[in-house]
C-alpha cells in the first residue's frame, strides 16, 4: 500500500538524490510543513548548500548508514536500485515513496492545480505563470524546476487555491499527478533512455491528459502538430496559443529589442488584448508567456493583470541568466540540454549585440548524447567557437562508449570550430587567455557545468 504524506507529519523524511531541482524544492515544502528532512546527493551542488543553510541534513554520497533513524524514504527516478540508502531503506522495510508520487499527494491538496508539460519550456512557462499570479494576489503554492528570485527559491507555500507545478513525463512521472488544468508546450523526441521512440512519448502524454477531470481544461501550442493532435484526441476542453493565426491566442506584430527581447501583441477573436515587452531574451519566450497569459485567464486573473506580471517577469535561473560581465565579456548561462534547446539560445544570442559568441557544452547523459548525436550536430551553427566538455553521466553508466571528444570531433567535421577541453579550470583559463571586450559567452547545459560560469566571473 501507498504510504501518505500526511501520516509522518512531525517524522524524519530521508531523500535520495534531494540535490535534484524538483526534490530540493520538495524538501523545502515539507520543512515548511512541519516534516524533519534529511537528505544526500552524490556532489555538492548550490540547491545542496541553500538547503543545508535552511537547515537540512544533507550528506554527501551515499551511504547506507544515513538511512538509519528514517520514519520514510523519498528517491528520484534517477537513483538506481543498488543504490545504498535505497538498499538500505528496503533492509530496513522502511515506507517508500518515488519523487513524482510525492509531488502528486502535495498537489492533490489543492482544489485548482496547473502542471506544465513539454520537451521544453516546462520551468520558464511555470515561472512565467508563477509571477502572473503572485503579483495579482492569487497566493498560490508554486513548485519550480529552477530558482525564482521573486519567490526566493524553487517553491513558495502559498494560502491560496491554486497549485502551480512543472509535470515532467521522464519515466512517466507526471502519471502521478492531480492536475485540473494542464499545459503542453510540445512534444519531442527526449529521455530515449526510457521511450522507445515518439509515439511512445506521445503516449504518455495522451495519458497525461486523461488525469484531467471530465470538466478540466488543456492548453497547448497550436503551431506543434502533436499537440494540436493530443488536443484533438484528449476530450477535454482545449485552448490554443501560437504565433498561427489558427490559435485562440496568438502573438502578432513581434519586435526584438538590442537585447534580444521580444515585444508583441496578444490576439484573441480578432482583437488586440494588449501589448507585452518581455525582460527575457528569445522568440521562444513568446510562447511561454503566451501560454502562462492563457492559463491565468483560465484562473481567474484580468488581462490587465496578466500583461503586467508577464512584463515584471525578470528570468528563471539558468535560463539565459546572466552571471556577470568580466573584462567587458558577458557570461551568460543556460540549462539547455536537448539540441532544439541549444539551437533556440544561440539563435536568441545571436540577436544580442556581441563580438565573438562562444559557447561551452556539457552533454547530458550518454543516452541523450548518442540518441540525438545528428541532430547536435546542426545545433551550434550561430556559435563562433564551441568548446566541449566531459558529458555529464547523471543517473548513468557509459555502456555506450560515446564521448565529448567524438561529438567535439564530428562537429569540427561538420564546419564548426569546436575543440574539447575536459577540465573546467582548463576551460576558464583558456577563455580567459582570449577574450575581448564584447564577448559574449554562454555555459549551456544541466549538469555540473554552471561552475565554469562562476568561475568565469570570479564567483565560483
Amino acid at each position: 500500500m501507498q504510504p501518505s504524506i500526511i501520516d509522518f507529519s512531525g517524522k524524519r523524511v530521508h531523500m535520495i538524490g534531494i540535490g535534484g531541482s524538483s526534490m530540493s524544492g520538495l524538501a523545502t515544502i515539507l520543512q515548511n510543513n512541519n516534516f524533519i528532512v534529511t537528505g544526500s546527493d552524490m556532489s555538492a551542488s548550490l540547491a545542496c548548500e541553500k538547503l543545508t543553510r535552511q537547515g537540512v541534513t544533507v550528506f554527501i554520497g551515499h551511504k547506507a548508514e544515513q538511512v538509519d533513524g528514517a520514519d520514510l524514504v523519498v528517491y528520484t527516478a534517477a537513483i538506481a536500485r543498488d543504490n545504498p540508502e535505497y538498499l538500505r531503506a528496503q533492509e530496513l522495510d522502511l515506507p517508500m515513496m518515488d519523487r513524482a508520487t510525492l509531488l502528486g499527494q502535495i498537489m492533490d491538496r489543492y482544489s485548482r492545480s496547473i502542471g506544465v508539460a513539454g520537451t521544453h519550456g516546462k520551468t520558464t512557462t511555470t515561472a512565467m505563470l508563477a509571477t502572473v499570479l503572485e503579483l495579482a494576489g492569487a497566493d498560490p503554492t508554486i513548485h519550480i524546476g529552477g530558482e525564482l528570485e521573486l519567490i526566493g527559491g524553487s517553491v513558495k507555500s502559498g494560502k491560496g487555491d491554486i497549485f502551480v507545478t512543472e509535470a515532467c513525463e521522464y519515466v512517466k512521472s507526471f502519471l502521478t499527478l492531480h492536475p485540473t488544468c494542464a499545459i503542453v508546450t510540445n512534444i519531442e523526441a527526449d529521455h530515449l533512455d526510457f521511450f522507445k521512440d515518439i509515439e511512445d512519448i506521445y503516449s504518455a502524454f495522451y495519458a497525461y491528459t486523461q488525469l484531467l477531470p471530465p470538466d478540466g481544461l488543456l492548453i497547448g501550442c497550436g503551431d506543434e502538430e502533436r499537440v494540436v493532435r493530443l488536443m484533438a484526441q484528449a476530450g477535454r476542453k482545449a485552448i490554443s496559443y501560437g504565433f498561427g493565426r489558427q490559435n485562440d491566442y496568438y502573438a502578432t506584430d513581434i519586435e526584438f529589442d538590442d537585447m534580444g527581447c521580444a515585444g508583441f501583441s496578444i490576439i484573441h477573436e480578432g482583437h488586440s488584448l494588449g501589448r507585452v515587452q518581455l525582460q527575457v531574451p528569445g522568440r521562444h519566450n513568446v510562447l511561454d508567456a503566451l501560454a502562462a497569459f492563457v492559463a491565468a485567464l483560465q484562473h481567474g486573473i484580468t488581462v490587465e493583470a496578466a500583461l503586467s506580471g508577464l512584463r515584471a517577469f525578470a528570468g528563471a535561473n539558468r535560463r539565459f541568466q546572466t552571471i556577470g560581465t568580466p573584462c567587458g565579456v558577458e557570461v551568460v548561462q543556460d540549462y539547455a540540454h536537448h539540441p532544439t534547446e541549444i539551437r533556440m539560445l544561440l539563435e536568441t544570442a545571436a540577436r544580442r549585440k556581441h563580438n565573438r559568441l562562444i559557447a561551452v557544452f556539457q552533454p547530458h547523459t550518454f543516452t541523450r548524447t548518442a540518441a540525438l548525436f545528428n541532430e547536435f550536430l546542426t545545433a551550434f551553427d550561430q556559435a563562433d567557437e564551441v568548446i566541449v566538455t566531459d558529458i555529464y553521466a547523471a543517473r548513468e553508466q557509459n555502456t555506450i562508449g560515446i564521448t565529448a571528444q567524438a561529438l567535439c570531433d564530428a562537429l569540427a567535421q561538420k564546419g564548426v570550430n569546436c575543440r574539447y577541453i575536459g577540465p573546467f579550470a582548463q576551460i576558464v583559463s583558456d577563455i580567459q587567455g582570449r577574450w575581448q571586450p564584447g564577448d559574449l559567452v554562454l555555459v549551456i547545459g544541466a549538469g555540473t557545468v554552471e561552475r565554469v560560469a562562476r568561475m568565469l566571473c570570479g564567483k565560483a
